[in-house]
């Protein structure tokens, strides 16, 4: 009970915090993400040194992942030149010179681990700032309804696979997935698409609905790759910023695969 307790209060603060970033604009949603991206990244790099023989190149992962977020937060908030992301290139060009001057480094595993890293970790946590300009001025509504959509899937999948789940997804991963889980999740997000078009945020060029089915689809992915993760580094939970949640890469695990798709769809279809 006292856990349950906790596991609440954690998450209506969480959410909280998430809504009035994105309600405050686009510098508060910038700045409250790339706290959650660095911790994102602080925990991949905790959990790639435990499931690789060589270290990852940490701090070097953390200054250009820093550094690349902020850049492409100046170029959505101030529409800029992309070709700002020039003035990255010394980053990965000393993380390079640092590799070959290692004594340490034997192969490439290290440095290819904290490039992917940063990818893995940014491009996501980014996108819900891009989602926010794809309409042109930021619209706070529209990453806030992606993420609303990934978690109504996440928890609906859960809720289903517990009382009718039988036949298991893909077990080695994540025992907890089935098949049922994600059907019922899927009708289950599709009506939440349907609540948030007619009761919430009304109708948009992007489809509300297209966008249920993509979180369902990579919401689930993206879960089963954290779940791989953790399970090569042995550990239960990525980190420990939320009490009875896990860590930054726990909680947005599936938003860090949907943002990104729904981003490119978005840019297709509006």
């Amino acid at each position: 009970m006292k856990n349950l307790i906790i596991r609440t209060l954690s998450a209506v603060v969480f959410c909280y915090v998430i809504v009035y970033s994105f309600m405050d604009g686009p510098l508060m949603t910038a700045g409250i993400f790339m706290v959650f991206a660095t911790i994102g990244l602080w925990e991949f790099f905790n959990l790639s040194d435990k499931s690789i023989a060589v270290p990852t190149y940490r701090w070097i992962g953390m200054i250009t992942g820093i550094a690349f977020y902020v850049l492409l937060a100046r170029i959505a908030i101030l529409q800029t030149d992309v070709r700002e992301l020039i003035y990255l290139l010394p980053l990965p060009l000393i993380g390079l010179v640092h590799w070959l001057l290692s004594k340490k480094a034997t192969d490439l595993s290290g440095m290819a681990a904290t490039w992917f890293g940063v990818i893995y970790v940014v491009i996501p946590f980014i996108s819900i700032l891009f989602v926010g300009y794809a309409e042109g001025d930021f619209n706070y509504q529209l990453p806030l309804g992606v993420i609303l959509l990934t978690w109504v899937n996440d928890t609906c999948a859960y809720l289903v696979g517990s009382v009718i789940g039988k036949n298991k997804l893909i077990e080695r991963l994540s025992p907890g997935k089935t098949w049922e889980g994600l059907i019922g999740a899927v009708v289950l997000t599709l009506v939440a698409a349907w609540i948030i078009e007619n009761y919430m945020f009304g109708t948009i060029e992007a489809s509300w609905y297209v966008i249920a089915v993509i979180a369902s689809v990579f919401s689930t992915i993206g879960d089963l790759f954290e779940s791989r993760l953790k399970r090569m580094a042995k550990v239960k939970d990525s980190g420990a910023i939320m009490p009875g949640h896990g860590g930054a890469l726990d909680r947005f695990d599936g938003v860090m695969f949907v943002m990104p798709v729904a981003y490119l769809y978005m840019m297709l279809v509006i």
